[in-house]
Parts: structure tokens; sequence; C-alpha cells
């Protein structure tokens, strides 16, 4: 049985990505909370004294080099790596 993000494997692999690449770049990894928080590019830009292009560049890095369509999928994949246990 397949779920929103595919099969288990794939799933765990692009978990992996994401993880390594936001573990490796604090400013990725805040951006990446901001759109996991709901937050527009601009709302993330004011909150770390950033442009809204570098925001908006940071995310498209972040989903050329994961294989991420786009931000509500990017924002699921955050809560689910970074979420606090019950």
């Amino acid at each position: 049985m397949t779920d929103a993000l595919g099969d288990r494997e794939a799933r765990a692999a692009l978990l992996m990505r994401v993880r390594t690449l936001l573990e490796r770049c604090p400013q990725k990894k805040r951006i990446a909370h901001g759109v996991s928080k709901g937050m527009t590019n601009r709302e993330i830009a004011q909150q770390l004294n950033r442009s809204e292009h570098t925001v908006h560049s940071l995310l498209r890095q972040i989903y050329e080099k994961t294989g991420i369509s786009g931000r509500v999928v990017l924002g699921v994949v955050v809560d689910e790596i970074y979420r606090m246990p019950d």
C-alpha cells in the first residue's frame, strides 16, 4: 500500500535527503521550518532578516536537491522529520 508521498522506501529516502540537506545548512533549515508553519516567503524573510529573493532562491535549491515538488510537501516532510514524540 502506498501513502501520499509514495511507498515506504521512497518516503524513507526522501526524509533522509531532506534531513541531511537541512542539517548541513542551518539557513535552509530555518526557512523550511517557516514553510512548515505556514509562513509566506515574505514573513520568513522578515523573521530571518533576509531578502524575499534569498528565501525564494534557497527554497528552490531545497526543491531541486531533494526532488520535492513544492511547499506543501516540504511542510509535511519537515513536520514528519522534526515532530516531537507524543
